[in-house]
């Protein structure tokens, strides 16, 4: 068993957008630090329906593993400074960018 623990400012959201974040059905997990400039611009562009849950904009992450896998493209679609964790339960993955 993997877990994911986290603490931060909370800045973005600090009522609902506490962490770590988590997919619809629980099997993806984030925990995100730092600030994602073009968390807007990102999620009208995805491809997915996708409601956020919150208003941190760190939760764009999930979609866009939704999207691309753990490929490149996601943490090169980020403007920011961040750093996140990523865990896929289902692939046993972990992905982690900075």
């Amino acid at each position: 068993p993997h877990g994911i623990a986290h603490e931060r400012l909370a800045i973005m959201d600090p009522e609902s957008g506490s962490q770590p974040l988590t997919s619809a059905d629980g099997g993806v997990i984030v925990a995100a630090n730092g600030e994602i400039y073009n968390y807007k611009e990102l999620y009208d562009g995805l491809k997915v329906d996708y409601k956020p849950k919150t208003g941190s904009d760190c939760e764009v992450i999930l979609p866009l593993y939704e999207e691309h896998g753990a490929t490149i493209e996601l943490p090169k679609k980020l403007r920011g400074m961040f750093s996140f964790i990523l865990y896929d339960r289902k692939n046993d993955l972990f992905l982690i960018a900075r």
